[in-house]
């Protein structure tokens, strides 16, 4: 369940062969963290440098909205297995067989790439790639309403998943 104070953010995996559901919870625990601290943050533009420090309180507002889109990104490549690399954590591989209308939704959601109203297309096209469309401000609000409720609810049924999974296979007791 999703938490409505500001969690404290996770620490980045450190190792070469981190756990994937370690990979997964970090990028879950920084959306979380940065969900909550979006709308929250304001910046106190005060003092005889005016333009300098609006200058800083929009970038520093940009900062935050673009590495909400990196994670968004992220969990939609796992949660909805588009990894192309060997190495690309991927839901199919973490809970094989695994099948879930909210996964099915947020598939719906976020689209494809080739689809040019996607949601993925908005933010490819206007913070992860070097396109030739890219603006210098972008308000995504609207696809992070559209889009993270979709990734909470599924990541819900993929916690439910992994716990049944977990209690039809417990670990073995310890030998004496």
């Amino acid at each position: 369940m999703f938490e409505t104070s500001i969690p404290t953010p996770t620490i980045a995996p450190t190792h070469s062969q981190a756990d994937p559901w370690e990979t997964l919870n970090y990028e879950r625990g920084m959306l979380l963290f940065l969900r909550h601290l979006l709308p929250r943050v304001t910046f106190n533009i005060h003092g005889d440098d005016q333009v300098p420090t609006q200058k800083l309180a929009n970038a520093m507002s940009n900062v935050l909205c673009e590495a909400t889109v990196l994670h968004v990104r992220q969990l939609c490549e796992i949660l909805l297995s588009d990894g192309s690399k060997t190495s690309s954590i991927r839901l199919q591989n973490l809970l094989p067989g695994f099948e879930s209308p909210a996964i099915d939704d947020l598939r719906t959601t976020y689209g494809r790439s080739n689809e040019p109203d996607s949601w993925r297309n908005v933010f490819n096209k206007n913070c992860m790639h070097a396109d030739g469309s890219r603006r210098t401000s972008f308000a995504y609000k609207p696809a992070f309403d559209a889009v993270i409720p979709k990734i909470e609810a599924a990541l819900i049924e993929v916690d439910r998943e992994r716990a049944r999974r977990s209690s039809d296979n417990p670990p073995a007791p310890p030998s004496p």
